[in-house]
């Protein structure tokens, strides 16, 4: 699946994604949101009650992206954190989508 990241500049406390997942066509797969301890999915379309929300704590978020964000700006330390989230969040996703479209094979 050919899938591509938007990520928003800055969410401002507001309740809209930090960045939404897309397929090539410009269909949103699916967004993510920070919470109060983590970082969140929600998928979006018909097929979402079938994938599950994954969370990724801010702790797990700081613990691996420690010496990235070393002597890095604070605007690009919130970048690096909120791509590395994603990247695991999409990487779960994957591994759901191929479960489910194996089951249908």
């Amino acid at each position: 699946m050919d899938l591509k990241w938007y990520y928003s500049a800055e969410n401002n406390g507001t309740t809209d994604p930090v960045a939404t997942l897309y397929k090539a066509n410009g269909c949103p797969v699916l967004q993510v949101y920070k919470g109060k301890d983590c970082y969140f999915s929600r998928l979006c379309g018909k097929y979402a009650c079938h994938v599950d929300m994954v969370k990724v704590t801010y702790e797990d978020v700081n613990l691996h992206t420690e010496k990235q964000c070393a002597g890095v700006p604070d605007d690009k330390k919130k970048e690096i954190k909120l791509k590395f989230a994603c990247n695991l969040i999409e990487s779960d996703f994957n591994n759901e989508v191929n479960t489910i479209l194996s089951l249908f094979s």
